[in-house]
């Protein structure tokens, strides 16, 4: 057992001893979603999914624009009692004193799911919260690499003092945030320990169940039927390497017959290039926000799944659904997503941020026999399954089901 097992053991055990002491399961749960930009309501849904059956009341604060309205529209499983406070947007983020006024809402567990929009200082008093326990996900803590940071000559711009002071709040949090989500270990050991604290690591899970046939998706999708299909998906952000993936096509000899497939928007740094591979036929370009179906069926029409990220150390939904579509993924050799791919034998790593690494493992991987992988993409499936998310969230907060005890994985 290595270092980060150990922990968490620990962290296990402590979570055991405390629940153990809880003088009442919460009957009041307040999901507060503080950012609406990223996952969207994805995770919100996750959670309501784990709190519905099991407490008597729920509300939802949740920001006020027409993909939140629109996922509300379709929500089968909110309680009928549900209090749903919708917040005002601006340039993205939401007012600052509006979240201030969540601390209104006196439930017995609340939940912040961009919990470093809180931390380090934008959205007032919450420390100030009457009433239950305060928690939070951290999708990415600090980086040691941050530390270097401490050198005041270093600060010299007053982005760079921002994150500074962000990744600041992100090492040492308040002592009101009763416990923190993260979703691996070595995220949970780089956060200031303490005694009146729970740090629990969920499952990450993928958001549905991609199933099907590849060459069924591709024709829906209208994509072709031949070639190898490399796909990158999500936000237009530079650390999602979108832009080392295209750099790598343009050094690909065409008769290696790999196609890259871009959905989502990308960097405009990065758009002009992307264009010209697609208008070569060496890429497809899909701009826009993809739904959740349509992503199940660019997964199931994929081949791979591209993950080269730049300098994220943390882990990506997208490992999971690769692994519930049973599609091998290619990342690089760095933070939780390298170690997960080589630890699960999900897929092919390359040297982190070498684009002529990454353009060669993409010419070796078209000739693969991709069954090898299978196996432990089926593992990595089952330990990051949506039931095992709903259980560990449950087994946190103390909450039973009609079903059996909060710590079932059924």
């Amino acid at each position: 057992m290595d270092r980060s097992e150990a922990a968490s053991c620990r962290r296990d055990s402590q979570m055991d001893s405390d629940l153990n002491d809880a003088a009442s399961t919460p009957r009041h749960v307040h999901l507060l979603e503080s950012a609406p930009m990223g996952h969207g309501p994805s995770w919100l849904e996750l959670f309501i999914e784990a709190v519905s059956p099991c407490s008597p009341r729920l509300t939802l604060s949740y920001p006020r624009n027409a993909r939140y309205e629109s996922w509300l529209r379709s929500q089968e499983c909110l309680p009928p009692d549900t209090v749903l406070r919708p917040m005002p947007v601006r340039e993205g983020r939401l007012h600052k004193h509006t979240l201030a006024e969540a601390a209104e809402v006196n439930a017995d567990v609340t939940l912040i799911t961009y919990l470093d929009d809180i931390v380090h200082g934008r959205v007032g008093p919450i420390h100030t919260w009457n009433g239950g326990s305060v928690w939070g996900i951290w999708f990415n803590p600090v980086s040691p690499q941050t530390m270097s940071w401490m050198n005041p000559k270093l600060l010299i711009s007053g982005r760079t003092r921002r994150r500074h002071q962000q990744q600041r709040a992100l090492r040492e949090p308040g002592e009101w945030l009763t416990g923190i989500f993260v979703l691996d270990n070595m995220l949970a050991d780089r956060i200031c320990q303490s005694e009146s604290r729970s740090t629990v690591v969920l499952p990450d899970p993928w958001f549905s169940d991609p199933k099907g046939e590849k060459a069924a998706a591709r024709r829906q999708l209208g994509l072709p039927e031949g070639g190898t299909l490399f796909l990158h998906a999500g936000v237009a952000d530079p650390r999602k390497g979108i832009g080392d993936a295209v750099r790598a096509w343009q050094t690909l000899d065409q008769s290696t017959n790999a196609c890259l497939l871009r959905v989502g928007d990308v960097p405009d740094a990065d758009a002009t290039q992307l264009q010209a591979l697609a208008d070569s036929g060496t890429a497809i370009f899909r701009p826009g926000w993809a739904s959740a179906s349509d992503l199940d069926k660019y997964l199931i029409s994929s081949d791979w799944v591209l993950l080269p990220y730049r300098d994220h150390e943390g882990s990506s939904a997208f490992l999971a659904g690769a692994a519930q579509a049973g599609r091998p993924i290619l990342a690089a050799d760095y933070g939780v997503i390298g170690a997960r791919v080589t630890q699960y034998v999900m897929g092919e790593t390359f040297a982190h941020k070498s684009v002529e690494d990454l353009s060669g493992t993409i010419a070796a991987a078209v000739n693969k026999d991709t069954f090898r992988y299978q196996q432990g993409l089926a593992q990595y499936a089952s330990e990051h399954s949506r039931s095992r998310f709903l259980s560990v969230v449950r087994r946190a907060w103390g909450l039973t089901t009609a079903y059996g005890p909060a710590g079932s994985d059924d």
